[in-house]
């Protein structure tokens, strides 16, 4: 850099000497506009400090993203959704509430003789949670791997540059040898934290199937299909 006296090296050979280059080692990337400490060049919103990664290519942001892993849901979609429709679900609510009451109606004519237990409705709050919980999860096993796999890039590419270290001086190769080491051990404790959170996804899969077998023989003992009178008639 003749005509710059503030720089005088480019370690990763991008065009942007070192201490102007935010990433000094990854020619990939030289800017990081929003600070977040990662290159414009891998962040999905280089001008947005608070996303980087948008998993299912919506373009919403996993961190604002009520739906990280549905490109055709977020919570922005189902808000205009819901203000389009809302005209819509007043008239239809005058015409459900009509044919409700004749089927009711009908109902209580037919069926005066036999009185069932009405149904109670279960919360279905933990089953949605659980299903939320796993969308949550899953988008930060697949963040977890895109800077494993981010790391591991960057590592390979200065293997290269340490293999040609004539080119270098040693301080340089010093700078690289230990930008190599911290590399390693980001791709080490990305896998170690990925196994984790896979750990963590399939024990919420396991406890919402075990929620929802709970719920369905409760249901099919409240309607009837389990009879437990007859259950303990043929006990006894």
């Amino acid at each position: 850099f003749p005509n710059n006296p503030a720089e005088w090296i480019d370690s990763d050979g991008d065009g942007v000497g070192d201490n102007s280059d935010t990433f000094p080692y990854n020619f990939l990337e030289s800017a990081d506009t929003d600070g977040d400490g990662v290159g414009d060049n891998s962040d999905a919103f280089p001008n947005d400090s608070t996303e980087t990664t948008d998993t299912d290519g919506d373009g919403y942001g996993d961190n604002r993203d009520e739906f990280p892993l549905e490109p055709d849901r977020h919570s922005s979609s189902e808000s205009s959704s819901t203000s389009n429709s809302a005209g819509a679900g007043v008239c239809g609510f005058i015409s459900l509430a009509f044919v409700v009451a004749v089927f009711l109606g009908i109902y209580v004519l037919v069926d005066s003789t036999r009185k069932k237990p009405s149904k109670p409705k279960f919360d279905q709050q933990v089953p949605v949670t659980h299903v939320i919980q796993q969308q949550q999860i899953q988008a930060s096993v697949n963040q977890l791997d895109q800077q494993r796999r981010q790391a591991l890039y960057e590592a390979e590419q200065l293997r290269k540059q340490l293999s040609d270290s004539a080119s270098y001086t040693a301080a340089q190769m010093q700078s690289m040898q230990e930008e190599m080491a911290r590399l390693q051990e980001t791709v080490a404790q990305a896998e170690q934290e990925k196994t984790e959170m896979q750990d963590e996804l399939e024990k919420a899969k396991s406890t919402t199937v075990v929620q929802n077998i709970t719920y369905n023989i409760q249901d099919s003992a409240i309607s009837g299909d389990i009879n437990a009178t007859g259950l303990k008639e043929k006990d006894d």
